[in-house]
């Protein structure tokens, strides 16, 4: 890191360095080693540029501004001061002649590198002169192996090679307190999203809450509220026959303009395969403005429902809005009789005292592992398993934890059935 990177009074950077790269060469150096080389050649402050170049560059270069046809190891053009006490510049090294040139020396070519950078500010700067650049140069290519930042400068500037690579660069960059955990997160949940496809998060067709065309809206209406959601799918006798999508708020026309033409308020519905990829589905959700879609099977029956907020999701997290739980709230909420909504993170001996139930805490501490243990997986949004006189069905959860279930205390008829995992 440079020196003005550590000065606390903000006052003008020791040096401003900029390193472009126009090479093929395969063993360039990293950002991060060309910024400690140039950082050993200077005592003033300097606004500097480093190129490394392929050959047809280098001797282009050479023959506009210095009229010589050959290819140069290095080329400096200095500008002098560009303020008080400010020294500007650039430096353009060619890739190829200093490979060439370790070769024939024997010596490291990383070691050949910082001496061409050091030596070509030592001609403009006048501060360290050829011997004590070798010196310094001994002494620094001595040093043990390159930080772990150096690392990540050498990745970011020759690229990941593969997606493992990319999340071990990500988790070192972390590691290093360069990201948040929450930037991380998210940055993993794209890629992640980019592999998906929408059979994997979708609401089951099974699990999906839809109006009935032929229902009076005295009927289906109390159902909508109850369930909270923002839109419906509308179908006609049959699931598989989805005509439309209702918004919750177009229904405010049948109580203000008593308005009975439900076929009249319907959007059209959207139909995509199970095989569609999530990164794909988004770009069109925001380009469509569209925030539902049905999700179809290989046969063209409905097999589910994808809104905006479960693509979403998996990049941010759970996304609660005002049905779901405010984080001041009880963990426990009772919806109704031996109905109960419950955070994931809830403790088991809370659950124990709320609803009487008898589990136990020694191997997992919240309701969100007793629950997944029971799965055996990581479940998705709908499914549910019954166990121990209860009925655990998923409300909320993403790829990479369970946020919250709905509890229903089982009559004790029902308590030794096991219900299938939908």
């Amino acid at each position: 890191m440079p020196r003005a990177a550590r000065n606390p009074k903000n006052v003008t950077p020791e040096f401003s360095l900029s390193v472009q790269f126009s090479s093929a060469s395969a063993e360039l150096p990293s950002r991060a080693q060309i910024r400690r080389w140039a950082a050993a050649a200077l005592e003033h402050p300097a606004v500097l540029t480093v190129r490394i170049v392929d050959a047809e560059e280098a001797q282009a270069l050479n023959q506009d501004y210095r009229h010589k046809d050959y290819v140069p190891n290095v080329l400096t053009f200095e500008y002098g001061e560009i303020s008080p006490g400010v020294l500007g510049g650039d430096v353009v090294i060619c890739a190829p002649v200093v490979e060439r040139e370790a070769r024939e020396q024997d010596k490291p070519l990383q070691q050949h590198y910082a001496h061409m950078t050091i030596i070509a500010r030592s001609r403009y700067t006048e501060t360290l002169p050829h011997q004590q650049s070798l010196s310094f140069l001994t002494q620094m290519e001595s040093d043990s192996k390159p930080s772990l930042l150096e690392r990540i400068s050498h990745w970011l500037m020759r690229e990941p090679e593969d997606r493992e690579q990319l999340i071990e660069l990500l988790h070192g960059a972390y590691e290093n307190s360069l990201m948040d955990a929450d930037a991380l997160a998210m940055i993993e949940g794209v890629l992640q999203v980019s592999e998906m496809r929408v059979g994997e998060i979708m609401i089951p067709r099974a699990q999906m809450e839809v109006i009935d065309i032929n229902d009076a809206p005295e009927i289906f209406i109390p159902h909508a509220i109850e369930a909270a959601h923002s839109r419906f799918p509308v179908i006609d006798k049959d699931r598989d026959n989805v005509i439309g999508i209702l918004l919750a708020k177009d229904l405010l026309r049948h109580y203000a303009e008593s308005d009975n033409d439900i076929r009249g308020m319907l959007r059209p519905a959207v139909f995509i395969p199970e095989s569609k990829r999530l990164n794909v589905l988004l770009k069109e959700f925001r380009s469509n403005r569209n925030h539902i879609a049905i999700v179809v099977d290989e046969y063209g029956g409905i097999a589910g429902l994808i809104t905006i907020e479960d693509v979403l999701e998996q990049i941010v997290g759970d996304i609660e809005d005002e049905y779901d739980f405010d984080e001041t709230e009880d963990n426990i909420i009772r919806e109704k009789e031996d109905v109960f909504r419950v955070k994931a993170g809830t403790e088991i001996d809370d659950f124990n005292q709320v609803l009487g139930a008898h589990f136990s805490d020694e191997e997992f501490d919240t309701v969100g592992g007793l629950v997944v243990s029971r799965f055996g997986h990581l479940p998705k949004r709908g499914e549910s398993v019954s166990f121990d006189g209860f009925l655990f069905s998923i409300l909320r959860a993403d790829s990479r934890r369970l946020h919250a279930v709905r509890v229903t205390r089982q009559p004790p008829e029902a308590e030794g059935a096991q219900l299938p995992l939908v």
